[in-house]
């Protein structure tokens, strides 16, 4: 078997990083009110991945399988404080493609982010086709993402993940704690924290 190499993605990447966060993502979306349909799906993450994906800090990473991209991650420094036109553009983004009630429900999740007084690194995206989860990809991933925290200066790494979800399962076992658990919706999402020794 060829050996998973974590590799620094460039935003020229996004394409590919969408492909795999669609399929990933088709059957739990990231928004509970758009569904799972495929096409309301790739709208909602192709705006999550210009937002996060056009800030300075952003950091794009995944795994090839030949010449396949079949992970992808994309996080960001969460003390980056995107530009008013940014967000207003993100936020008119998922109102087009989603309606103002799914728009509403990300509003509450940035809302109920816990203020912590450290840097840290968010996970905004993590993500493996479906044919290739369940093989190490996604926890190479996480944890190269945890070293280049750590190599950074950041104090940990933060994400949000839905309560009823084996990725919630897989972030606890790898070492993340509950900051805060919220509800949106009917979905119970959490903050969660990874603070590994420096």
């Amino acid at each position: 078997m060829q050996q998973m190499r974590v590799e620094r993605l460039g935003h020229s990447s996004k394409g590919e990083a969408l492909d795999v966060f669609t399929q990933a993502f088709a059957e739990r979306p990231l928004i509970p009110a758009i569904g799972s349909r495929t096409k309301d799906v790739q709208r909602v993450l192709s705006a999550f991945l210009d937002f996060f994906g056009g800030t300075k800090q952003a950091q794009w990473h995944g795994i090839r399988e030949g010449n396949r991209l079949v992970c992808a991650a994309l996080s960001v420094d969460a003390s980056e404080e995107p530009s008013p036109f940014a967000l207003f553009r993100f936020i008119f983004a998922l109102s087009q493609a989603i309606g103002c009630r799914a728009a509403r429900e990300l509003e509450v999740v940035h809302k109920e982010a816990p203020k912590h007084a450290g840097r840290y690194l968010e996970l905004v995206l993590l993500g493996t086709s479906p044919e290739h989860q369940g093989r190490g990809f996604g926890r190479k991933v996480l944890r190269s993402l945890i070293e280049t925290a750590k190599k950074q200066g950041f104090d940990g790494v933060i994400l949000v993940a839905d309560r009823d979800t084996p990725a919630f399962r897989f972030y606890l076992k790898e070492g993340f704690q509950v900051d805060k658990e919220f509800t949106v919706g009917e979905t119970a999402l959490c903050w969660m924290r990874y603070e590994g020794k420096q």
